[in-house]
């Protein structure tokens, strides 16, 4: 028996733990449960095995490389919002390492205002769904939680499930259809935080898992030299029709054709679903720092990829039970070649359907994508029986009107990945105004605009004038289009 007050500390410690100052209160147990450095889960119950509390860490919370190699403990920031999980943690900033028995060096506000959503779903059998959240979900459930399926499907019960406590299981009268991907629809549902939205619905997909065979799902983009204080990283993609089941899946490498440095993706079941990418990397927070159109909600962190070298090396990826289902050699003359600095550039897979250690098959990433595209599509991507098309719309621009366009908007869609080209203005007289792209790495697909202004960036005369679009590329060597357009007066 212990008497807890309101506002107050208990450190708890082993029986071997070093000397507690005697001004702060302390208790020993034992056994001491073992916790991983890396990543582990922690709760506290009452008497009666009733959660109260619990943290599930990994020691990229600490956002710093240095001290996540030990000495410094991992503290909550803002004691108002105890679940919301790795955004309110981190290392403490006290010189001693901790702050043991006294309020955390880090305090201070930090609110969580966002309801839950929905990060994985994953059928474990015909009858039985568990739905897994970004947050702690609040208990008990009441009348306001509704979960429902598309095509519809007979609910009998759903519930929280104890722990970790973020996911809720769902049986169902009748079985799921063998090649069906339903949307499992919820709303209604709060965190402990009570952050809920009543008219918002989270809703991802769910299917049936079934075994993947070589190349269903495949590599399909990998930075191997980062930015300076930047994370590599290795996105999948599956390309089947299948439901995949990521649970036990490895990342790997060659030496001398034998496989080393095997990497489990998740210990956990991970679904990845038709069309569906994901990105493994060992500190999600960095990565999107340096490239932040990436999706969050598409990257698993893993705690340590295989080593990979900054000029050439291999990345291999096999199923739980030890099957390479694709692997990829690749070396920094893969880039292309009017790259002036490589750091942070990734490459990209152009046709998913085609081999990976085709060279062709491989792209660095564009300049107007940032350079990668970490769970979403990829900037080389290819569509086959594509044709190359460049449109300006629309054909007249009043800069200084409120009555027309203020601007020109420009798009184009080339055959072939891997293309640099330029976008130039023109006068009548054939002199260069403006210049809106010059001689960089293009993707695919892509969108600029004018605004009627030169490169000293003031408005242009009026009058006619014609963008200039210049492309090359390995495949198709140079081709060029010419759109002319009309700049006028704010009548």
């Amino acid at each position: 028996d212990y008497l807890l007050l309101p506002a107050n500390y208990l450190v708890l410690h082993p029986d071997a733990a070093a000397t507690i100052p005697d001004d702060t209160d302390h208790l020993s147990l034992s056994p001491w449960p073992a916790l991983n450095n890396t990543g582990d889960f922690i709760s506290l119950a009452d008497s009666s095995h009733r959660l109260i509390h619990f943290v599930s860490y990994t020691d990229n919370w600490y956002r710093s490389g240095l001290k996540q190699h030990g000495g410094w403990s991992l503290e909550m920031i803002d004691l108002n919002y105890p679940c919301s999980g790795a955004e309110n943690w981190v290392a403490s900033e006290s010189t001693s390492g901790g702050s043991p028995g006294r309020a955390n060096s880090v305090a201070m506000d930090n609110p969580d205002l966002t309801p839950p959503v929905i990060i994985n779903t994953i059928a474990e059998t015909a009858k039985r769904i568990v739905v897994c959240f970004d947050q702690a979900l609040d208990e008990p459930l009441g009348t306001t939680q509704t979960v429902t399926l598309d095509p519809v499907v007979r609910i009998d019960t759903f519930f929280i499930n104890s722990s970790p406590g973020s996911c809720l299981t769902i049986l169902l009268h009748e079985g799921l259809k063998a090649e069906t991907i339903y949307q499992v629809n919820t709303t209604g549902f709060a965190d402990c935080n009570q952050n809920i939205s009543l008219d918002k619905i989270s809703s991802a997909p769910v299917g049936l898992v079934q075994q993947a065979d070589s190349n269903d799902v495949v590599l399909n983009e990998v930075l191997f030299n980062p930015r300076p204080f930047g994370e590599k990283f290795v996105e999948i993609f599956n390309r089947s029709l299948k439901v995949v089941n990521l649970k036990n899946w490895k990342l790997a490498r060659w030496q001398n054709q034998t496989l080393v440095d095997f990497t489990v993706i998740t210990d956990l079941p991970r679904t990845l679903y038709p069309g569906e990418y994901l990105v493994l990397t060992e500190d999600k927070t960095t990565l999107l720092g340096h490239y932040p159109s990436g999706d969050p909600f598409s990257i698993l962190e893993v705690d340590k990829l295989p080593s990979m070298g900054e000029k050439q090396g291999s990345v291999v990826l096999l199923t739980a039970d030890g099957q390479i289902t694709d692997a990829m050699n690749y070396h920094q003359n893969m880039h292309h070649p009017l790259l002036f600095d490589q750091n942070g550039v990734s490459l990209e897979r152009a046709d998913p359907d085609g081999a990976s250690d085709n060279l062709h098959n491989w792209f660095s990433g564009s300049e107007s994508n940032g350079y990668a595209s970490p769970g979403f599509k990829n900037s080389q991507f290819i569509m086959v029986n594509h044709r190359a098309t460049f449109n300006l719309d629309p054909g007249i621009i009043s800069p200084t009107s409120s009555r027309f366009p203020s601007y020109a908007t420009i798009t184009f869609s080339l055959e072939a990945p891997g293309n640099s080209g330029s976008i130039m203005v023109f006068n009548r007289q054939g002199y260069l105004v403006k210049t809106i792209v010059n001689n960089s790495l293009l993707p695919r697909e892509g969108l600029y605009r004018w605004d009627g202004t030169g490169d000293n960036l003031k408005p242009v005369p009026i009058g006619q004038y014609i963008i200039y679009f210049r492309v090359s590329g390995k495949s198709f060597g140079t081709q060029s289009w010419k759109k002319t357009i009309a700049v006028i007066p704010d009548f």
